[in-house]
């Protein structure tokens, strides 16, 4: 049969190129060489989660990216049974740690220059105190709260995109001002 120009697929948009961005990242960083020679079909299903909303869906893409690319890794070169790679649950603290660094890495081709709080809790759950201290050269410490009290919280979304990236580079400017 003969194809014409209309069958051809049509370049990505903009925004598509930007949001895979970080997964071409992580797959050229975490899958397998023959994995990714031989081709990789990665699927992602959203529970509708905005995008744009400061909600932390771009960290959640990435942890969720990260975590199945170094479970692949690790199923492949640990000689377990189907049934095991098939239960493999919660990473140990190794490879949530490793996750969590590629996450992050995966942020900065997004944002530029992110805090690492979104894909710290992503991936490690839980409560986080952030500091960053601008006396020892920006660094970042965060400490895993544990043992909270329960929290009612309330999470509204207004409908009102923004870019993240831009915020905090209009933050950056308004520090070095002030």
């Amino acid at each position: 049969s003969s194809s014409s120009p209309d069958d051809r697929q049509q370049p990505p948009d903009a925004f598509t190129v930007t949001a895979l961005t970080p997964l071409i990242y992580l797959l050229d960083q975490l899958a397998p060489a023959h994995m990714l020679a031989a081709g990789l079909e990665v699927r992602v299903r959203s529970q509708d989660l905005p995008v744009g909303a400061g909600l932390g869906s771009s960290a959640a893409f990435g942890v969720a990216s990260a975590a199945a690319l170094v479970l692949l890794s690790f199923s492949l070169s640990s000689p377990t049974s189907a049934a095991d790679n098939a239960t493999l649950g919660r990473p140990d603290p190794a490879s949530l740690e490793t996750i969590d660094q590629y996450a992050y890495y995966s942020e900065i081709l997004l944002h530029g220059t992110p805090s690492g709080i979104d894909n710290a809790v992503s991936s490690h759950g839980g409560a986080i105190h952030f500091t960053k201290a601008p006396d020892s050269g920006g660094k970042v410490t965060m400490k895993h709260l544990e043992n909270l009290a329960p929290l009612d919280l309330l999470l509204v979304y207004t409908h009102v995109p923004r870019s993240t990236k831009q915020l905090v580079a209009g933050v950056r400017v308004r520090h070095e001002q002030y």
